[in-house]
């Protein structure tokens, strides 16, 4: 469309031609993103396919709940790419406002999906205790040790606070 009002009332070859490359600069790099995209969603179906069919090997040994964190896995991800990209469906016509309002509703209703999983998504990732910043969860499980640990390094934690004698001396009447 915006190619072919670009190229209206255009006589001169040159002018066709930087017309239509001036039109094509974004739009190859939005195609190019898109077929890659399209690629990953393509392939996870089809894993998630073979998945549920127990085509893939021990995939009857997987539990329920696996094969359904990864289909909401699957859903949230590629709802997200969807939504990222929405201005340029919407610019390109592809999609209206309420198309968005349908995804960021879709999004909304699988988030409390999640919360049964938490923790055994947080285990499968394992994130560092450094990243995870949380000492009572430590990834060793010694609760203890993680306390003691991260108050015996903490600075000035063996210090009196600028303060101290504020609080020890009492208040002038």
């Amino acid at each position: 469309m915006k190619l072919a009002q670009k190229t209206m009332g255009k006589k001169d070859p040159k002018e066709l031609f930087n017309a239509w490359n001036s039109s094509q600069l974004f739009g190859v790099q939005e195609l190019a993103k898109a077929y890659g995209e399209y690629v990953m969603v393509y392939n996870d179906i089809r894993f998630l396919n073979k998945f549920e069919s127990n085509e893939v090997k021990y995939s009857s040994k997987i539990k329920d709940d696996t094969k359904e964190i990864m289909n909401l896995m699957f859903k949230l991800s590629h709802l997200n790419r969807i939504s990222d990209d929405l201005g340029t469906f919407y610019e390109n016509g592809y999609f209206t406002a309420d198309h968005g309002e349908m995804i960021r509703e879709e999004i909304c209703n699988l988030l409390p999906l999640f919360k049964r999983f938490a923790i055994s998504i947080t285990d499968c990732l394992k994130p560092e205790d450094q990243e995870n910043d949380c000492m009572i969860a430590p990834s060793d499980g010694d609760l203890y040790k993680s306390i003691q640990n991260r108050v015996f390094t903490a600075p000035r934690a063996f210090e009196r606070i600028d303060i101290w004698q504020e609080l020890v001396t009492p208040p002038k009447l």
